[in-house]
């Protein structure tokens, strides 16, 4: 479903400090998994977010987490306009 996406964004793992960019799309939702070495700044994730937010354009954003094992998970939500849960 968002292989166009993929490809896309693929390009968000030779900017700055992203070392990893994950998928999981279904019909109504996209996560997207965004693994950062180093230190997280708030212009970093603006960064990544304005990005992602320009590429799904068919879907709002519905939420964002952050986790850190030994990196820096951040997990941003999209969920399809119009679309159910």
């Amino acid at each position: 479903m968002c292989s166009a996406e993929k490809t896309l964004l693929n390009n968000l793992r030779s900017s700055g400090n992203v070392a990893d960019v994950d998928f999981e799309c279904s019909d109504t939702s996209i996560l997207v998994r965004v693994t950062f070495m180093g230190v997280l700044s708030m212009n970093d994730l603006d960064s990544v977010v304005s990005v992602l937010k320009r590429v799904f354009t068919g879907y709002k954003l519905s939420n964002i987490s952050i986790s850190s094992p030994s990196f820096i998970d951040v997990f941003i939500e999209f969920e399809k306009v119009g679309g159910r849960r």
